[in-house]
């Protein structure tokens, strides 16, 4: 059948894969950046956790922001709780 000749060659295809080169130097940079993510302090640990900015100063603005969302959606619903 035609569908098994396309599943064999797709299974032949994907048990052939090989690692990029660089794969074990990734995964030990990463290894290595977890443990020292684990020893940083809350705030820093939290900051570096956003990956899509590129810099710390855009970080904290961005975790700054997001702070001052929540504080106001907080205070919106407290008010709306508390005034009929």
């Amino acid at each position: 059948m035609e569908r098994d000749r396309i599943y064999q060659k797709w299974k032949h295809y994907r048990a052939n894969i090989s690692p990029p080169n660089d794969f074990s130097s990734k995964v030990m940079e990463q290894i290595h950046e977890y443990e020292r993510d684990k020893n940083r302090g809350l705030i820093a640990g939290l900051l570096s956790q956003i990956y899509f900015l590129p810099n710390h100063a855009m970080r904290l603005v961005f975790a700054l922001a997001l702070s001052l969302l929540g504080l106001y959606r907080l205070f919106h619903v407290t008010v709306n709780i508390l005034v009929p």
